[in-house]
């Protein structure tokens, strides 16, 4: 495959943020994005979320809020000034902290709540798209294969 033959490159992102939420609460929440270049050879853009809520949350809340960051990842993307890279393009969140822990937030669950933190998420996933692509257009190139 021709991707086979192309260089690797890389770069991480983070951003995070302090916030009250509606309800009085406050969260402290720091998201990594990690950028790679070439990415599967069938897609030009694929997008993963690589870590696991803990404690575990409920598949509906984990659901809606996974969304929340593909929108983010893909939002942070839209922003970025000049081409794609040519050889496909991985994204992957890769480390989700959060203080108090995402589910201490959530139970009992309030959907106003996950909304919320869904929102702060989309935006903290764009955030570190942003700030991962410079180091990916910067990156020295490995050789592929």
């Amino acid at each position: 495959m021709a991707a086979d033959f192309l260089a690797t490159r890389s770069a991480e992102g983070q951003a995070a943020r302090t916030v009250r939420l509606a309800d009085g609460r406050e969260v402290r929440l720091a998201l990594t994005v990690r950028l790679e270049t070439p990415g599967e050879a069938c897609v030009a853009v694929s997008s993963t979320v690589a870590f696991a809520y803990a404690p575990p949350l409920p598949d509906d809340v984990a659901v809606r809020l996974d969304d929340r960051l593909y929108d983010g990842l893909y939002g942070g993307l839209a922003t970025i000034e000049g081409p794609l890279p040519p050889e496909r393009l991985r994204l992957h969140v890769t480390a989700l902290r959060s203080e108090p822990p995402l589910a201490a937030l959530l139970t009992p669950i309030e959907w106003a709540i996950v909304r919320e933190l869904g929102d702060l998420l989309a935006d903290l996933a764009a955030e570190a798209t942003q700030r991962a692509w410079p180091g990916l257009a910067e990156s020295p190139s490995s050789a592929g294969g």
